[in-house]
This record gives structure tokens, sequence and C-alpha cells, in this order.
């Protein structure tokens, strides 16, 4: 309730009074000397208390303590609200982000050729993978960078040219090439075979 309208119930309680003490100021008249005392005091106690408790009421509905004014007890040693700060949070301590479950198997190998010379090699394996058929490609432009968006689908997680073989379960390699990134051993690729410098030697992308 708004204070406006405990205003106007405190002033309907001030006239009610301000009737009932013209009333006893009147006393003199033949109607009034007619009634029994007490009759005249229980009108003048009624008309107190109404205006009481609209002060009361009033002073309750605009957030004050009205317990000093209404007599009403005071209880002591209760159980205090709990603050802000005791509160139970619905927010755990410490939050972990579920990881999403991959659906594919993930190897890194140094394989060995002919010569010794070990090649930087990834290997994407779908899940429940047997027998299944092999796709391999050698970069100059690193391995891991075909497989680094860390998507937890083989599909989404490999080049939009691997798609369909993701899908129809291939197992994808990626392979380094010699003297590039992770692989080891000098770099000696198609050019140099053409000439003739290192043809069938072992030591070259095209020999392994």
């Amino acid at each position: 309730m708004n204070s406006s309208v405990c205003r106007v119930m405190m002033g309907v309680a001030r006239l009610a009074v301000l009737g009932m003490t013209t009333t006893l100021a009147g006393a003199q008249t033949d109607e009034v000397k007619e009634k029994p005392p007490t009759q005249i005091m229980a009108v003048t106690f009624a008309a107190s208390a109404l205006a009481f408790g609209a002060s009361a009421f009033a002073a309750g509905e605009q957030g004050h303590d009205v317990s000093a004014i209404t007599g009403a007890p005071i209880v002591m040693g209760g159980p205090p609200a709990p603050s802000p700060a005791t509160q139970i949070s619905e927010i755990p301590d410490k939050f972990v982000v579920p990881k999403a479950e991959k659906d594919y198997l993930k190897r890194v190998e140094m394989i060995p050729m002919r010569d010794g010379v070990r090649r930087h090699t990834v290997i994407m394996i779908p899940k429940g993978a047997k027998d299944a058929p092999i796709i391999l490609s050698r970069t100059p432009y690193s391995a891991e960078r075909h497989v680094s968006n860390n998507n937890p689908a083989m599909d989404a997680l490999l080049p939009k040219a691997d798609i369909d073989f993701a899908r129809a379960g291939y197992i994808r390699v990626f392979q380094d090439f010699r003297g590039k990134y992770g692989s080891e051993g000098a770099r000696r690729g198609e050019l140099a075979d053409r000439a003739g410098a290192c043809i069938n030697d072992g030591q070259s992308d095209a020999a392994d």
C-alpha cells in the first residue's frame, strides 16, 4: 500500500477521535447525560484504538520497526537470516567443460625409410576401423596442418576434399617431405630425380 492511502487512513482516524471528543464535550445535553459513564469510556477507547492502529499500520507499510509502538515481542537468540555470502550457490567451485568424444584415433609416428631417415607421419584412424583402405599424402607444407582444427568429428577435421573418404571409413595419412617440418634428412625432390642425380639411390621422395 502506498503512502497516500496510509495518510488517508490516518486522517480518517484523527477525524473519528475529534468527533468522539466533541461528543464528550457536549455531554451536558440530556441525551449524553442519560448514557452511563462506562459506555462513554468504551466509545472513547474504541476511537483511540482506531487512531493508534492506523498509525501503526502506516508505519509498518513505510518499512519502519513497529515493535516499539505495538509492544510486539522481539525474539532474541533466533537463527539469523543467511547473508548473501553464506547462501548455497548452484555454481560449482570448479567448472570443467565437457569434451565431446572423438570418432577417430590420431597417431603421430616417425616412420623409417630404407636408408634409415625417419619421416614425420600423421595417421587418422576412424574408430572401429578394421582392414580399412589407406590414402597417403606427402606434403611440403606440414602434415599437422591438415588436422589442426581439433574437431571431434573426423569428416570435419580433415580437409574438404577428404570428407567422402572420412565418411566411407578410410584411414587418412599425411607425411612430411624429407627435410621438411618434422621429417629427417635432406630435401631432394623430383627435379633432382629428373636430372638423374639420385635416381634409385633411395634418398629421394620418389624413391621412398
